[in-house]
């Protein structure tokens, strides 16, 4: 029963993975053309038309791009052990290699560091291990 269950979630993350890859693909193309669409002379009422379809293409693709990071989430398996990371170390640390830059070009940045902290599973610190403690999976 465990077995089928396991296969059966399998399955569902191929499928989400592959559907979420279908999406895209057709998407992209969609994105191309209304690109050179939108440098063709227009009616007003086409550049209205366009418009919205650029609007829901821009909804579709963070749709999709939502679908594909599930599907990423759903790969990586729940057992591995989470280690927590300090994102404000990580931050301090690349400001402070960039201090010397930044004072150069008189760039004051305006920082708000959040004290949230991400747990990332042992196998790596990024990518597609990467997982927020505070998504609640």
């Amino acid at each position: 029963m465990q077995h089928c269950f396991k296969q059966g979630n399998t399955q569902l993350q191929a499928a989400i993975t592959s559907i979420s890859h279908d999406l895209r693909t057709p998407l992209t193309a969609i994105c191309g053309y209304l690109e050179l669409l939108e440098k063709e002379p227009l009616s007003a009422v086409s550049r209205q038309y366009v418009a919205i379809i650029r609007e829901r293409t821009k909804v579709m693709t963070q749709l999709t791009e939502e679908l594909f990071r599930y599907s990423v989430v759903l790969s990586v398996p729940l057992a591995q052990s989470l280690q927590e990371v300090s994102v404000n170390r990580i931050l301090e640390g690349s400001i402070a290699a960039m201090y010397a830059v930044l004072k150069r070009h008189r760039i004051t940045p305006d920082i708000t560091i959040t004290d949230r902290t991400w747990a990332f599973h042992s196998a790596g610190a990024g990518g597609a291990n990467a997982r927020a403690d505070e998504c609640g999976l």
